[in-house]
């Protein structure tokens, strides 16, 4: 029996079709057609039209090009098509997992990767990070969930399922993002989004740039908000944002990032609420009453994941996250004195501390204060042995780094059991976790840049060490340097 070789499907373009922009309809495939939304009956129609019509005619070709051997076809169509990616868990607060069929869930400490079609979700009081090869990211509030649908070189298709994201998009040429729903599709022109789903509607807040309504075919602008109930696009309340703390959170992030802060769109605007007068008063009895003491209640417990800790606050706040500390023999730990692991987030109450070596620790929880560097309200100690399931340790090493084009090559000594981290910035000597664009697993040495705006880049490569050891990441690299050109 004759087999036919791959390209009998495969269409010749001239360089005229070459210069016309790209159809980006059949990317959305993926995602419209498994939740099988009517408004894309036409569509699958209209496709499946076209896939008779490409094998006729590689039929044809095929009868023509009798020449041409499998190998060299199979290479051909190779090249042309998409190349599947990954993601990885930037950043984890509280109980995040990750599962392959959302059945059965594994807890995440961070720097997972996170394949295509991969589920995600967070707890209570959990937030999560997903980092993609592009330098895009999608934030998950609490109670979030999240499919992973398609992530290749052309498209991300996320399925949100329940709760709220926030999308965060390096503007690409070649490539589209979304953020689907069960009623709708929201495709990124370039932006920052959020999104939310519930029973009853679906919700897209644009901060910068534009998100394009897949069903009705129109554009929501930077500082609109639009939903499937009312299907109308409204100006965004700034004074809200501003008690949003998933909002405001997003915000800080983007300001830490070198390609994103200087493109916060309406979430640059500050507006502060009035608050009422009050009259003074010469109650002496009020100010006789002493203030409630600020406080920290601290719990834990060990896990198979290592310490897990949970805190509540009394009569104070946190607007810059928190400081656990921790000793083995000081009864008192204290930020700066002892090993510190920072838990970002005013709204932090939980985390996970990556020790299993199996040692009992003393813990602490500070409030930090990012201006002055400092930690105040210190939570009770409380005593807690860790799990005996100790995570292989790093060998120490070098890491020599080289750059070609736009693609890092690195070699190294020592061991990387726990793969590598990419850190890039502007203003030279990137580190991790802040400046982190990329996780890349054990015995991976290279990795291609993403696109980014014409101006020059410093980058390093970093051994992960999959712990709080040396902040995460040791052995840096030799820092290169990424010219981009317009």
């Amino acid at each position: 029996m004759l087999k036919l070789p791959v390209t009998i499907i495969k269409r010749h373009v001239t360089m005229d079709e070459k210069n016309k922009p790209t159809d980006v309809t059949s990317k959305k495939f993926k995602v419209n057609l498994k939740r099988k939304r009517n408004y894309n009956k036409k569509m699958i129609i209209g496709g499946v039209a076209s896939i008779v019509l490409v094998v006729v005619g590689g039929i044809y070709t095929l009868s023509t090009q009798s020449s041409t051997t499998p190998q060299q076809a199979q290479s051909e169509t190779t090249d042309d098509a998409p190349q599947q990616l990954a993601s990885a868990l930037g950043l984890v607060e509280g109980t995040v997992q990750y599962s392959a069929d959302a059945e059965a869930w594994k807890d995440a400490a961070g720097g997972e990767t996170v394949p295509e079609s991969y589920f995600v979700r967070t707890l209570n009081e959990s937030r999560a990070v997903v980092l993609f090869d592009d330098g895009s990211a999608l934030r998950l509030d609490a109670n979030t969930t999240v499919q992973l649908e398609t992530i290749d070189s052309d498209q991300t298709n996320v399925l949100l399922e329940d709760g709220q994201v926030y999308s965060r998009v390096v503007k690409s040429q070649n490539r589209t993002y979304a953020v689907a729903t069960d009623r709708e599709r929201f495709e990124a022109l370039g932006t920052a989004y959020k999104t939310a789903t519930d029973e009853t509607k679906d919700t897209v807040e644009v901060y910068e740039s534009t998100v394009k309504v897949d069903s009705q075919d129109t554009e929501v602008e930077e500082g609109n908000t639009y939903d499937t109930q009312s299907k109308q696009a409204n100006a965004i309340d700034l004074a809200k944002l501003g008690e949003d703390e998933f909002v405001q959170w997003n915000k800080q992030k983007d300001s830490e990032n070198e390609d994103f802060k200087s493109a916060l769109g309406v979430l640059e605007k500050e507006v502060t609420k009035e608050e009422p007068e009050t009259e003074p008063t010469n109650d002496s009895s009020s100010s006789s009453t002493p203030a409630a003491p600020a406080s920290i209640s601290l719990s834990g417990t060990a896990t198979d994941d290592g310490v897990k800790l949970n805190w509540v606050l009394s009569n104070t706040q946190s607007t810059d996250g928190f400081k656990v500390v921790r000793a083995h023999s000081d009864s008192t730990p204290t930020y700066k004195e002892n090993t510190s692991v920072y838990v970002s987030g005013g709204s932090s109450r939980s985390s996970v501390i990556n020790v299993k070596d199996g040692k009992t620790y003393y813990f602490r929880v500070c409030i930090y204060r990012a201006a002055s560097g400092s930690c105040d309200t210190y939570s009770n100690t409380i005593q807690v042995q860790a799990p005996d399931n100790p995570v292989e340790a790093v060998k120490n090493g070098t890491v020599s780094l080289s750059i070609t084009d736009a693609t890092l090559n690195w070699t190294f000594t020592g061991t990387a059991p726990h793969g590598f981290k990419v850190v890039l910035n502007t203003s030279g000597n990137p580190s991790y976790p802040a400046n982190s664009i990329q996780y890349l697993g054990a015995g991976t040495t290279s990795y291609t840049l993403p696109d980014k705006p014409a101006g020059s880049y410093y980058v390093k490569v970093c051994k992960y060490t999959a712990s709080d050891v040396d902040g995460g990441c040791t052995d840096y690299s030799n820092q290169v340097e990424y010219i981009v050109t317009e």
